[in-house]
């Protein structure tokens, strides 16, 4: 985790890199809160898409997320089995109150 921090904290961090660290399985709760707090990193749609779909997210981070999600990323959260049911219910919810269901 201090790692981890420490690589999150460093300026020169590439955008792929932080996504790449969201998307992984293996990361601590604690470094993907941080990386859902920093906003220059969210401003990236790869970064919200990796928060949302990573299990792992806290679920206020990823329901926060998945406003900003498209059409077909939404439906593929929705169906997914990898994802906390919370996180497909409120994709469902979002697609129904679009009127894309």
């Amino acid at each position: 985790k201090g790692v981890a921090s420490a690589v999150l904290a460093s300026p020169k961090i590439p955008e792929a890199e932080v996504t790449s660290i969201a998307q992984s399985r293996v990361v601590a709760e604690e470094i993907l809160r941080i990386i859902a707090n920093q906003r220059d990193w969210t401003r990236s749609y790869g970064v919200k898409l990796a928060l949302c779909t990573n299990p792992k997210t806290p679920r206020p981070q990823a329901v926060k997320f998945l406003n900003h999600l498209r059409e077909k990323d939404l439906r593929k959260l929705m169906k997914s089995r990898d994802v906390p049911s919370v996180i497909a219910t409120y994709a469902r919810r979002i697609l129904n109150k679009k009127g894309k269901l």
